[in-house]
């Protein structure tokens, strides 16, 4: 069972509850024997050794009995994206609240982990898309336009299709609902979410664990793309009981304090609570996708689908602004709270080491990790295009502006609008103090923004309504 904290606990039956409850019926029918255990117990004949404290049963990746051997691919082949995640929230990657115990426990069994991958954009379809071909943004071109979206095009070779290619059976489960038919993210997937509505955590494991018990072929290797949402807003509230928070309610008009905050229209007092109100619901989000990940990984172990061999790669496809630079939420900028996202490699049985960089890198690495477990490097460069929904409820103030970055070591990047300015990571992490440069944009940016959307391809009206219902269109 797990408490509402998540901490997984074992309520253990002790030989005196066995004896109550499997034996009392004799003791009704005999009572003189009962009288004598009374005076035995009485005199210290039979009583029970101190008892050793309960300890829970073995959770995690370091609980994985011996795998077989795979010569060529493992049996089981999990890719997970926490959808806005950042990195600074986790306690993996020294956040002072204890956010992301699984990943810790992945960590704790000799996973390879960074807290310095970076997304290839601010949202979620053209990330997807990235992370699905290994290609950077610039190259597939599925992204916001306008109002709209492009997706991903059919020529494009996904995951799922390779893994269909080499014999597995492929299973697509995400609560985020643009990860579907209509982005082009699910190609090559035998199964995919159902609905269009967001699926909380407990939901995907559930469809998981449904999909599991309706396999028909069995013998089939399995690859399992997961996404969990509950980082991202709407927020759940934070209930009474989690240790390291106070229980938070929603706030009412949200939408408008949002939109104040970012207008400056917030005195500082009630910006400071607003900031801190949402923090918590943001971080309580960070550990439900945590835990409901754990969740998975450990319905995946327990229906023996890891005895094959075992791959699992965890990452996220953005950050989330929590006030810094004086802005909220994500698809607009690629400040690093925004782009600097974690990602986790774990394989059992090991086929060698892998080594992330110690300076920023890209997350698109985890294509490869997930086809073929190796760390492959791909140039770390991020793409932002002009967010509309955001610039009419700002005036203008943000979401008018396309945005590019590139990392090369610690030293960043930003072009907007013509400007390029330079920031150096290790010096200034808060990214303070941009420094304005002359340094042309690089040439594999400047074909995006001439792509548009061709007006005979409109978008899906179910597209639409996942826009509307996310926060990205109205």
């Amino acid at each position: 069972m797990k408490t509402d904290e998540g901490q997984h606990l074992s309520f253990l039956v002790t030989r005196r509850e066995m004896r109550d409850r499997d034996v009392q019926p004799f003791f009704e029918d005999y009572p003189e024997i009962t009288v004598l255990l009374a005076a035995l117990l009485a005199m210290g004949c039979g009583s029970e050794p101190e008892a050793e404290p309960a300890t829970g049963p073995c959770w995690g990746p370091g609980c994985v009995e011996t795998v077989s051997e795979s010569p060529e691919n493992p049996s089981l082949v999990v890719f997970a994206v926490m959808d806005t995640v950042r990195a600074a929230s986790l306690s993996m990657c020294g956040y002072g609240r204890p956010t992301s115990p699984f990943l810790q426990s992945m960590v704790d069994a000799g996973a390879a982990w960074s807290c310095r991958a970076q997304t290839p954009s601010s949202w979620t379809v053209p990330s997807h898309a990235s992370f699905f071909t290994g290609k950077n943004v610039f190259e597939h071109n599925s992204h916001r336009r306008g109002e709209s979206i492009l997706p991903l095009a059919s020529e494009w070779e996904t995951l799922a299709e390779r893994f269909s290619g080499r014999g597995y059976d492929t299973v697509c489960i995400s609560a985020n609902s643009f990860v579907s038919e209509g982005s082009g993210l699910t190609q090559g997937c035998d199964f995919i979410r159902k609905g269009l509505r967001k699926l909380r955590g407990d939901e995907v494991v559930s469809q998981l664990g449904e999909v599991l018990e309706g396999r028909t072929h069995t013998d089939r290797p399995l690859f399992v793309f997961l996404n969990f949402y509950e980082a991202h807003t709407p927020w759940q509230p934070v209930p009474a009981g989690v240790e390291w928070l106070e229980s938070r309610e929603l706030l009412e008009n949200d939408t408008a304090k949002r939109w104040d905050f970012v207008l400056g229209k917030m005195g500082d007092r009630e910006a400071q609570e607003y900031i801190e109100h949402i923090g918590d619901l943001y971080d309580y989000g960070v550990f439900l996708e945590d835990r409901y990940l754990g969740e998975a990984f450990e319905l995946l172990n327990e229906r023996g689908l890891m005895a094959g061999g075992v791959r699992f790669v965890v990452t996220s496809d953005h950050g989330e602004l929590l006030g810094e630079h004086g802005l909220l939420n994500h698809g607009k900028t690629l400040h690093e709270p925004i782009t600097r996202v974690p990602l986790v490699y774990w394989e059992k049985p090991t086929r060698g080491e892998v080594h992330f960089p110690e300076s920023p890198f890209s997350a698109i690495s985890s294509y490869y990790l997930v086809l073929e477990g190796r760390y492959v490097p791909v140039p770390a460069m991020a793409v932002d295009l002009p967010f509309p929904y955001w610039a009419k409820h700002t005036g203008g103030k943000v979401g008018n502006e396309t945005w590019f970055a590139r990392w090369e070591g610690s030293r960043k990047t930003i072009w907007k609008d013509g400007q390029a300015q330079r920031i150096d990571l290790d010096a200034d992490p808060d990214e303070s103090d941009a420094r304005l440069v002359d340094t042309p944009l690089p040439v594999e940016f400047q074909g995006i923004v001439s792509v548009e959307k061709p007006e005979s391809e409109p978008t899906p009206p179910e597209m639409l309504e996942m826009l509307k219902a996310l926060g990205y269109a109205e």
